[in-house]
C-alpha cells in the first residue's frame, strides 16, 4: 500500500463538505507534524484543548506525558487552560497547572484565563487560578483589549461571588476601565 503525503494528497477521497473548504495547499495540515493550521476558516484544536474541552482527565494524564505544549494555542488564541475553565472543568484546570500551564497566555483579544473565568462565572477555577497567581498581582489587575479587567467583568455581569474572590485575593478596586467598555 502506497503511503499518501501531502504532495500527493487525493481531496477526492474526502467528503464534498470538506473539499469546499480545504485546498490542496491547506491540506497538509491534517497531517502530523504540523503545528498550526493553514485554514483558519475551519479552525484548529489538537487533542489537547479536544480534551480540556471535554472534561477528559485520564486521557489529559495520557497526553501530558507525551511532553505536550500545554499552553499551545487553537487558531481562537486559546489554550487548553482556557477550555477547561470555560467548561468548567476543575480537575483538568488543576492538572494543567500542575504541569505548568501559564494563566499569563492571552487570546487575540488580550483575555486571559483570569478573564475567562469570571465571564463563565467559575468560581471554584477562579479560586483555583487565583491560588497560582497570589505572588503576581499583575495577572490579578491585567487588562484585555476591551480595557477591563477581572473584576470589572464580575462587577458587569452581576458575578457577585466573582467580584468577592478577587476582592479577597487583592484585586485593585482603584483600575479604571473605558466608560463604552462597560456598557
Amino acid at each position: 500500500t502506497q503511503r499518501t503525503t501531502p504532495d500527493s494528497f487525493d481531496t477526492n477521497s474526502l467528503p464534498k463538505a470538506l473539499t469546499d473548504k480545504l485546498s490542496v495547499s491547506s491540506a497538509s495540515a491534517l497531517f502530523p507534524g504540523t503545528t498550526q493550521c493553514d485554514d483558519a476558516d475551519l479552525g484548529c484544536l489538537s487533542a489537547l484543548h479536544i480534551a480540556a474541552q471535554k472534561g477528559h482527565h485520564g486521557i489529559m494524564r495520557v497526553l501530558l506525558q507525551q511532553n505536550i505544549d500545554c499552553d499551545e494555542i487553537d487558531s481562537d488564541g486559546l489554550t487548553s487552560l482556557i477550555h477547561a475553565t470555560i467548561g468548567g472543568h476543575e480537575d483538568i484546570v488543576t492538572l494543567l497547572l500542575m504541569h505548568g500551564a501559564r494563566i499569563d497566555k492571552v487570546d487575540c483579544q488580550g483575555r486571559s484565563v483570569l478573564h475567562f473565568a469570571v465571564t463563565y462565572r467559575r468560581e471554584g477555577i477562579l479560586k483555583i487560578l487565583l491560588d497560582y497567581c497570589v505572588d503576581d498581582q499583575r495577572f490579578i489587575d491585567a487588562y484585555d483589549s476591551g480595557g477591563r479587567t477581572p473584576l470589572h467583568i464580575a462587577v458587569d455581569t452581576g458575578f457577585e461571588e466573582g467580584v468577592q474572590v478577587l476582592l479577597q485575593r487583592g484585586a485593585s478596586i482603584h483600575c479604571k476601565t473605558r466608560k463604552a467598555a462597560a456598557s
